[in-house]
């Protein structure tokens, strides 16, 4: 099933200033504080979460970074314990023990591909069929 393209383009959410448009005091503020600042408002009002696919060693950058600008995660793995453990060591807003499961989610809108080299195809496939954007950093391998 796709999912309709987000209107992120054409202005702002009612209520949000999106990132960019936020004054360097109130990044400062929000940045120096150490609490979810108004970029983790943003993204998560407007239904923009990251799916990491896959919960190794790779994942743990790529939780990292949305973390620093507080963008929402929902981890996939094969094994649900181990998702949710990384989902409470990021604070992510979702675990899932299939990757099917994750990407069906409604709130998610892009995907990273944190698996193994030879479920790289199969993976970002996936992801395409469920209507996200799709980053692999490795060339596709068999």
């Amino acid at each position: 099933m796709r999912r309709k393209p987000t209107s992120l383009g054409t202005g702002q959410l009612p209520g949000f200033a999106p990132p960019q448009q936020l004054s360097w005091i109130d990044r400062l503020t929000s940045w120096a504080s150490g609490l979810p600042g108004p970029e983790w408002w943003y993204y998560a009002a407007a239904g923009l979460v990251l799916v990491v696919i896959g919960c190794g060693w790779i994942a743990r950058r790529h939780a990292t970074a949305a973390r620093r600008i507080r963008m929402p995660v929902i981890f996939a793995s094969r094994d649900e314990a181990r998702a949710r453990t990384y989902a409470r060591k990021f604070g992510a807003v979702g675990a899932y023990g299939s990757y099917a499961a994750a990407l069906a989610d409604p709130r998610a809108i892009a995907a990273v591909v944190c698996t193994p080299h030879d479920r790289h195809v199969e993976d970002a496939l996936a992801a395409v069929a469920a209507g996200c954007h799709v980053l692999v950093e490795k060339p596709i391998a068999r």
